[in-house]
């Protein structure tokens, strides 16, 4: 009886632990940290990926090019039958006999000079297969600062919801009270309604603020590529205060993302591949030398040779007169046996190999070389206008992030002065009415500048957290805190 009580509680605990692994499990896959975050999408996101296999096939791209220094290899082989009357293949003789036969062959050819469009081609395809992974790496910047703000977006809404929820609670407690004074008629009606009135003012910023956050998290999952739960949440961090860092100048930040972003090293990398589009146009005007090379051999099942077995003299026809007698005219003849040559000794055979060196050079072909040069140079013309504009966007956005970096600082170290103003003189409005000294309306002034101020303190800080994590990605620095 005690095995089976003991066996009942072993079971028992057992399954109690099982299910509070699982649950800790199903939490720990629903709740993401920052870093987290940002792995899960840079694995999962779709721009992501498809910058990925963009930079796979610059570098395929390149491989393929450098290929182009090997000479080019081919085999071919054909086997047949003829039937009828037909042409020998090994003796060139018209046979009736059904013939097979065979040709083999191995060709061979390389480049020796094409006026380096080759080695321009391998450059150029290099510059690409850079550019590339700059671009690649561009967009798992932009897909990090995307989840960054997007992640503090939560925490901010999570934020303005717990304001939320302390101002209702506030408004309740003071509801409560004066619903008990109403009954001893100890206030105005008036002033118990007013007060309800704030109260759904309460909970619809409630309502919104929730609403915020839902839809601030579906945003993250979307940039995670995650499905989207109830239970999702994001792991508050710490130490997430403002602390203060120095500021470099504008000047210095363009100096650094000019020398560190992706971006612009990605355009860059481009203005090079054009150039050297521009050389690879203008090799087409030059003279191009191969050499070439070809092994043959071949098989007809129609081949036969001869094998002398015996010789004898035997009449040819002929006579030569001789004291008036006619004397037959005798001949050596030799008696032969035909046998079919074996397959690997016509192979042997029948070998041959040529060489050849050809020069190609280029007279007049409708101007289609000079026209590529054009196209080519306009290309170049381009990759340089994109690069000079991709600068100066980039000089006005750190600038532009620098003025909203340094509002961002004046702006939140005025609302921490106002809050603490606000929450003196609610403070001192809240002990007035509930002394029976003040009025509703006044006491909701008062509570409603601290509820601004104090939403605004919020919404301040993380903008703050975020204009400085705008620098950082300027200057090329890790974003993650």
């Amino acid at each position: 009886m005690r095995l089976n009580l003991n066996m009942k509680t072993f079971m028992l605990a057992f399954l109690i632990c099982f299910r509070i692994a699982v649950n800790a499990q199903q939490y720990s896959q629903n709740s993401y940290t920052l870093t987290r975050s940002i792995e899960i999408a840079l694995a999962n996101n779709l721009q992501s990926r498809q910058s990925e296999l963009q930079s796979f096939s610059a570098g395929i791209a390149l491989r393929q090019t450098k290929s182009k220094l090997f000479p080019d290899i081919s085999a071919s082989i054909n086997q047949g039958l003829n039937q009828g009357r037909s042409i020998d293949p090994f003796t060139n003789g018209y046979v009736t006999d059904n013939v097979n036969f065979a040709n083999y062959a191995l060709n061979t050819g390389v480049i020796l000079f094409s006026g380096l469009i080759l080695r321009n081609q391998i450059k150029q395809s290099y510059y690409e297969f850079e550019a590339s992974k700059m671009e690649q790496q561009q967009t798992k910047d932009n897909l990090t600062l995307k989840v960054i703000i997007t992640y503090f977006q939560i925490l901010n809404n999570d934020d303005q919801v717990n304001q939320a929820s302390l101002q209702t609670e506030i408004t309740q407690k003071q509801i409560d009270r004066l619903q008990i004074l109403n009954k001893e008629g100890a206030i105005a009606p008036a002033q118990l309604s007013d007060l309800k009135g704030q109260l759904a003012n309460d909970e619809l910023s409630l309502i919104n603020s929730r609403n915020s956050l839902n839809s601030s998290k579906i945003a993250l999952a979307e940039l995670m590529n995650v499905a989207y739960t109830r239970e999702f949440k994001v792991e508050r961090m710490l130490g997430n205060e403002v602390f203060e860092k120095p500021t470099d100048s504008p000047e210095d930040i363009y100096t650094l993302a000019l020398e560190q972003l992706a971006t612009i090293r990605g355009v860059n990398l481009r203005s090079k591949s054009a150039a050297q589009g521009i050389k690879v146009a203008r090799g087409l005007s030059f003279p191009q030398l191969n050499l070439n090379s070809n092994f043959l051999s071949n098989y007809s099942s129609a081949a036969t040779t001869s094998k002398l077995i015996s010789m004898q003299n035997l009449p040819t026809g002929g006579y030569i007169e001789l004291s008036g007698s006619k004397i037959p005219v005798l001949a050596p003849q030799g008696s032969f046996k035909k046998s079919k040559i074996d397959y690997n000794n016509q192979l042997r055979n029948n070998y041959n190999s040529s060489y050849n060196l050809s020069l190609r050079i280029p007279i007049f072909n409708s101007d289609r070389t000079r026209n590529r040069v054009a196209l080519a140079k306009i290309e170049f013309n381009n990759a340089e206008l994109v690069e000079e504009t991709t600068k100066l966007q980039l000089k006005q956005a750190i600038d532009l992030a620098w003025f909203n970096k340094t509002a961002a600082d004046e702006r939140l170290q005025s609302l921490i002065r106002q809050v603490v103003a606000f929450k003196e003189s609610f403070k001192l409005s809240e002990i007035r009415f509930n002394a029976g000294v003040s009025t509703v309306v006044d006491y909701s002034i008062a509570k409603n500048n601290l509820d601004r101020a104090s939403i605004n303190l919020i919404n301040a800080k993380y903008d703050k957290i975020l204009r400085a994590k705008i620098l950082d990605y300027y200057k090329g620095e890790q974003l993650i805190l």
